[in-house]
């Protein structure tokens, strides 16, 4: 993987180019050989994570099409430098952290 400093005329050059491929993460471009397409049939567990991976751009597409949660998600991708679709993608990939839950109400009996 190589970085480079690209030419102001070419700053917005992305995607693929022969056989490179450019991608742009943050202010950097990164090149990379093209991925050569494999021809081996998919084992169960690719197959069940690209099913994952399809289940979740669904839901990405689903939460940005409500104009209120793309604003709300535009803002917080903005704030960590990233794109709107990939953090809206990441809610259904990542189950929510919270480690200030407080169970001092709870019995004893159910925290044991």
């Amino acid at each position: 993987m190589a970085k480079v400093k690209l030419n102001p005329i070419l700053d917005g050059l992305h995607g693929k180019l022969g056989k490179r491929v450019f991608e742009r993460y943050g202010d950097e471009v990164v090149v990379e050989r093209a991925p050569e397409p494999g021809h081996a049939e998919a084992t169960r567990v690719q197959a069940s994570q690209r099913e994952i991976s399809r289940l979740a751009v669904l839901y990405g597409k689903a939460l940005l099409a409500d104009p209120e949660i793309r604003s709300l998600h535009e803002t917080a991708a903005k704030a960590k430098g990233m794109p709107a679709f990939a953090l809206a993608e990441g809610e259904c990939l990542n189950a929510p952290a919270s480690d200030q839950i407080d169970l001092s109400a709870c019995s004893s009996s159910l925290t044991a």
